[in-house]
């Protein structure tokens, strides 16, 4: 028999007995499943004598259809609930105390409740778990997610990277979540080069939301300004992601130039200009194409990056406005009406 279980952070595995490895490890390979065998991040799902297989796909049905080609009985057991009855232990359990009082704190202070590399495995559970999320407003244990994922990031738990990311999903739900959009891709940004990959697979991933998206986007414009030596293959994904513009939501092609604002992106301004011209791009999010280019570059023929930055660094440099110089929209008109200028001859603009 092949007993299939599921892990709240792991997905879908089975244990099965050394000899009976080869055989099952052939036949999942002629079918083209995605699988590893005892991934060392998966160390806490071990038992004697046996070896884990997880598995990529999700769908444990699926699973368990390929199989019963192989294993006449095949089961699938539910992961026991975790969260209640002592779930987590000191001093991974003093989190589910603190509320929202501590947020503004020093973020690395919570690693001094003891928090340890050891812990990372119960960490990433409660960072992932579904019934903290979907605690009431006023419940402490609701921030828990929030202080379990900052440590896991402190504590340079890579293999959280991945899990991580997959609850972006969540921003994508009817109720969205507001404590994932606006802390956890900063907290994701802390993993530095590692999460790279990852995410710009997550921005790519045309079967995820589009706020989903947007948050692995924000992530990687994170990752290029705490890590000034990634920044270069930061700028790279976001801009090969707006290249495609033609090919995905306008507003995400917004999100990805608002990020790519964040990063100073002067070199990314052809690419921001075809996505503007070809009309794919949401002007709700980082404006239209002159405002982006204001930004870039201050007022129009101000040459904001010449010269040296404030490490007496050499500086990027400047880069002519494409468009002719224009009466800034919030300025007075010139026409003597005391309106503004884009409330009066330049509403029609």
């Amino acid at each position: 028999m092949i007993t299939l279980q599921s892990d709240q952070v792991f997905g879908i595995y089975t244990q099965v007995e050394a000899a009976d490895l080869p055989r099952l490890r052939k036949w999942l390979s002629g079918r083209k499943i995605d699988f590893l065998v005892d991934p060392e991040e998966c160390a806490r799902l071990n038992v004697p004598d046996r070896t884990t297989i997880v598995f990529d796909e999700k769908d444990a049905e699926k699973i368990k259809r390929l199989l019963m080609k192989i294993e006449k009985e095949v089961e699938i057991t539910e992961e026991p609930p975790r969260f209640r009855n002592g779930a987590y232990q000191p001093p991974v359990a003093k989190l589910l105390e603190l509320g929202d009082a501590a947020l503004d704190s020093d973020p690395k202070s919570i690693l001094n409740l003891g928090l340890l590399p050891e812990h990372a495995p119960d960490l990433l559970r409660m960072a992932l778990d579904p019934e903290l999320h979907s605690e009431a407003a006023e419940s402490v244990a609701i921030w828990a997610p929030i202080y379990a994922w900052r440590a896991l990031a402190f504590l340079n738990a890579k293999e959280a990277v991945v899990p991580l990311i997959s609850l972006f999903h969540r921003l994508d739900d009817d109720e969205g979540d507001d404590m994932i959009a606006n802390d956890l891709p900063c907290a994701i940004a802390i993993f530095g080069a590692v999460a790279i990959p990852p995410l710009t697979g997550a921005m790519a991933d045309g079967s995820r939301g589009v706020y989903a998206r947007a948050a692995a986007s924000t992530a990687l414009a994170q990752i290029g300004i705490t890590h000034p030596e990634s920044r270069e293959s930061c700028v790279a994904a976001l801009s090969a992601q707006l290249e495609r513009c033609t090919g995905q939501p306008a507003d995400l092609n917004g999100f990805l130039i608002s990020d790519l604002l964040e990063l100073k992106a002067v070199e990314a301004a052809p690419i921001m200009e075809k996505a503007f011209a070809a009309g794919c791009v949401d002007d709700t999010i980082a404006g239209d194409w002159r405002m982006v280019q204001l930004e870039l570059l201050g007022h129009p023929g101000k040459t904001s990056w010449a010269g040296s930055d404030d490490d007496g660094k050499k500086a990027r440099p400047p880069i002519p406005l494409l468009l002719p110089q224009k009466i800034a929209r919030n300025a007075q008109c010139p026409c003597g009406s005391g309106k503004k200028y884009k409330k009066c001859c330049g509403a029609a603009s």
